[in-house]
């Protein structure tokens, strides 16, 4: 969205995010929503830092981890999973979230390292899909200016794909471009949408999100050449 506005390659700002929000029922990458959340967590006054994780490469996510009585929590709202509670990186073993065939687990450090380095797992049948490793090191959001412009990329990721993730308790909803997951406790169903008409209707139902602002995202990707958003 705004990339397609001729904007500079940066995040907005936190108004400019909440305006959006409100008005469209938009949402951000990583670097956006945790460190939207993390302002909010200091201006309450939690003692809440930045951290940065690793993917396929150095510090390419970021998260929060807050304290609390004496105790560090990894608050992630930015990776599309189901963390809906902070999850102690104190623990000495392992700790599951699952949802049908998916799995999420956040692993102690082992060993030890100086940076409190856990890693999170992506399991999908038992297989890693996914998942990141966090350094628990105070970080500026400034430090990350050079990712998140990287990010803005014509060939980066998010510049040519459509992805959407919105989870509930007992339910989550994955869009891949026109690919739709919907995972339940009961089970899992996967689906492919007609089309552009599809996509608005699908997006506005279960997502909340504005029409006008979906389809000006699908016109962009249209430029870059997939057809399939038309």
């Amino acid at each position: 969205m705004w990339a397609g506005r001729g904007l500079p390659p940066a995040l907005p700002s936190l108004d400019d995010f909440l305006a959006a929000a409100a008005s469209d029922g938009t949402g951000g990458t990583c670097y956006l929503l945790n460190s939207a959340l993390n302002a909010l967590l200091r201006d309450l006054g939690y003692d809440a830092v930045l951290c940065g994780a690793d993917m396929d490469r150095p510090d390419v996510h970021l998260v929060n981890v807050v304290r609390l009585d004496d105790r560090p929590y990894l608050v992630d709202v930015g990776y599309g999973a189901p963390l809906f509670r902070p999850l102690p990186l104190d623990e000495t073993r392992p700790q599951h979230l699952a949802r049908a065939s998916e799995a999420w687990v956040l692993h102690p450090a082992d060993p030890p390292a100086a940076d409190g380095r856990h890693r999170l797992d992506h399991l999908r049948r038992g297989e890693r899909v996914h998942g990141y490793a966090a350094a628990v090191r105070p970080r500026q959001l400034a430090e990350f200016a050079g990712v998140v412009a990287d990010s803005f990329r014509d060939a980066a990721e998010f510049m040519n794909r459509l992805r959407l993730i919105r989870h509930a308790p007992a339910r989550s909803v994955s869009l891949l471009d026109l690919s739709v997951e919907i995972t339940e406790t009961t089970g899992e169903h996967r689906f492919a949408l007609a089309g552009r008409l599809d996509l608005l209707d699908f997006a506005e139902v279960e997502f909340g999100l504005g029409r006008g602002v979906l389809a000006e995202a699908c016109d962009v990707l249209v430029a870059r050449g997939h057809p399939q958003f038309a």
